[in-house]
């Protein structure tokens, strides 16, 4: 009776192989998650875009990495894929998408698995990083060191240099 059993989980076996192909009948699956190695930015300044970067890596293939940003004041978060160039991912937030009161963003990582990673890790929508705007005009100005060319020399035509 036993040989019956061994037989017929034999030729199982064997059908499924043809049916699933190797790699599916002894896959073992994949649960851990990306790993996302970043710096919050802190400030942003008027007129310059801003750009995020992230190293992000994973025991598998990444699908995706994806930038989650808004203005501060909005409600919904815009999503960008961030690119890979060299060994980390980037995205540049367009100067327009910057509100004067500073932006907010997370990242996510996805990757083959559907596993998902994210920085800041807990709750990343509810909680993300916040970077403040700094204006380089009005008077919110950050302080500067104005500059003259000659010794005992007046500025008279207002125009200042910052170092």
């Amino acid at each position: 009776m036993s040989f019956k059993i061994k037989y017929t989980k034999f030729i199982v076996l064997i059908i499924l192989y043809g049916i699933l192909g190797w790699d599916s009948l002894f896959a073992q699956t994949d649960t851990a998650k990306p790993m996302i190695l970043h710096n919050a930015v802190a400030k942003t300044f008027e007129g310059q875009p801003l750009i995020i970067e992230a190293i992000v890596t994973d025991n598998d293939a990444l699908k995706d990495v994806t930038l989650f940003y808004r203005a501060k004041g909005e409600s919904n978060f815009r999503n960008e894929l961030m690119n890979l160039e060299v060994n980390d991912y980037r995205f540049e937030i367009p100067s327009e998408d910057i509100g004067v009161e500073g932006i907010e963003y997370y990242i996510e990582a996805v990757d083959s698995s559907d596993n998902r990673a994210y920085v800041p890790e807990i709750d990343p929508e509810d909680y993300p990083y916040q970077i403040s705007y700094v204006s380089l005009s009005g008077p919110s100005a950050p302080d500067g060191l104005l500059l003259n060319p000659e010794d005992g020399s007046e500025n008279t035509d207002g125009h200042q240099l910052f170092i």
